[in-house]
């Protein structure tokens, strides 16, 4: 068996269509999609081989939060003949051993494992990762009509500024120099959502490239005392960005609901619960490999 990068052409996306099918069977693209993203700076993937077919892959990407700078190992698959061999354990090896970017003092890697994929939370937990948090993914699908927000002086939802930096700081316990910097990455938008001069949630959303979607995603949303009607307007506001992105098919969001105010509002706007996750994290160093 021989784990290789992935050589961005078509045999290669058809050789991880096929292991995909044979696994979770939910990519919705082309071989022709997957071979352009698998070349593309915001994603890498890697292939492992044996007797001249791909028999499994691991993809990931970077990304830039307020919590963390993070490697993304987005997803992980093996054919079901090959597994219980250590490939997909040596697939998350070489993922993280060639991450391409210097993480901070707060870099980790993190992944989402279904809570029923018993094998891939064996190759993370080989590789260092520990779990972290028992999630809802909730996906919504675009350009679904959007329901309408219940009448009422709700709260206003607008992009967030350099004005807005002390007050996305205070909720959010960021330092301001980081949050100045990440309002700066075309790849990162937040939302405010106020009423009169008082700030009363923020949205996090960044945007990403998968096998899975491209689109936005929800990576925080925070509301002042867990205000229902404020999470209902930062989520109608995040499903807009994502209209009015080319390209964009899906907006995604991990929800538990013991948090009840903003579980139910993502459910009143549109969001589908997809499964039950298990998020892993690893610390990882500060030396880049």
């Amino acid at each position: 068996m021989h784990i290789r990068a992935f050589d961005g052409t078509l045999r290669d996306a058809q050789g991880i269509l096929a292991v995909d099918g044979e696994t979770f069977g939910d990519c919705p693209y082309t071989a022709a999609y997957i071979a352009d993203l698998g070349t593309s700076p915001r994603q890498r993937v890697w292939v492992a081989q044996a007797g001249g077919e791909i028999v499994g892959f691991v993809s990931a990407f970077a990304t830039h939060s307020l919590a963390a700078d993070r490697w993304e190992i987005d997803e992980l698959a093996v054919r079901p003949a090959v597994q219980g061999r250590g490939i997909g354990t040596a697939l998350v090896a070489r993922a993280l051993e060639l991450r391409p970017w210097q993480p901070s003092p707060s870099g980790q890697a993190r992944t989402l494992v279904a809570m029923t994929n018993v094998p891939s939370q064996r190759a993370f937990a080989k590789n260092g990762f520990s779990p972290a948090a028992r999630v809802h993914l909730l996906v919504r699908k675009m350009p679904a009509p959007l329901p309408e927000l219940p009448e009422g002086n709700g709260p206003t939802v607008r992009r967030a500024q350099a004005a807005d930096v002390p007050a996305l700081s205070k909720l959010s316990g960021c330092a301001a120099d980081r949050i100045a910097a990440l309002l700066q990455r075309p790849d990162n938008r937040y939302l405010i959502a106020g009423q009169g001069q008082a700030v009363r949630g923020y949205a996090e959303l960044i945007h990403v490239y998968t096998l899975q979607y491209e689109g936005w995603w929800i990576e925080s949303i925070v509301t002042v005392d867990e205000e229902y009607c404020t999470a209902s307007a930062l989520f109608s506001a995040a499903i807009e960005e994502d209209r009015g992105h080319d390209g964009v098919d899906r907006i995604g969001y991990l929800g538990s609901p013991r948090r009840s105010a903003l579980y139910t509002a993502s459910l009143d706007r549109g969001f589908a619960r997809i499964d039950e996750y298990l998020i892993f994290n690893k610390t990882l160093n500060t030396q880049c490999a």
